[in-house]
């Protein structure tokens, strides 16, 4: 049974004291997630630089030998990469993750090629066995357009 108020000839029904504790949960709830959606804020550990540095290696180009690059190179310097195997029960060290630590060194060198020269199976103090790979970084210039200037008689 509802209980209505007279108010100026106005009848308003008057809330029970559990529908009121409802309506104040709910108006409560309402104005909290309101109150937090205008402050809030996102942060993540992707930032710009961790893409390039991902992706680095895709931007160098390998070539098999120094002759097969093409004359337009410039010559920037030797480049590592490696591979620890850190605990005898861990995986070997692997050739591929090597070279594409070596790209990563060349690409920051501004290089976009490389020519492996080899690479060699150590032992230290802080790998059971260690993988290094060595190389050669070059840049690759664009290629310069020739102009032909012809003479008229």
């Amino acid at each position: 049974m509802r209980q209505i108020l007279t108010l100026n000839r106005r009848q308003i029904p008057l809330l029970t004291i559990r529908q009121f504790g409802l309506a104040f949960i709910v108006a409560l709830l309402t104005s909290a997630i309101s109150g937090c959606a205008n402050h809030y804020t996102f942060s993540s550990n992707l930032d710009r630089q961790n893409f390039e540095q991902y992706f680095a290696p895709s931007h160098v180009k390998v070539f098999p030998n120094a002759s097969d690059l093409p004359m337009n190179s410039q010559y920037l310097g030797v480049i590592e990469g490696q591979d620890c195997q850190a605990k005898v029960h861990l995986a070997e060290p692997s050739m591929t993750i090597a070279k594409t630590d070596a790209l990563r060194n060349a690409y920051a060198k501004k290089a976009n090629a490389v020519v492996f020269t080899g690479c060699a199976s150590v032992s230290t103090k802080q790998c059971v066995q260690q993988l290094i790979c060595y190389g050669e970084a070059y840049q690759l210039l664009p290629a310069v357009k020739s102009t032909h200037s012809t003479q008229q008689p």
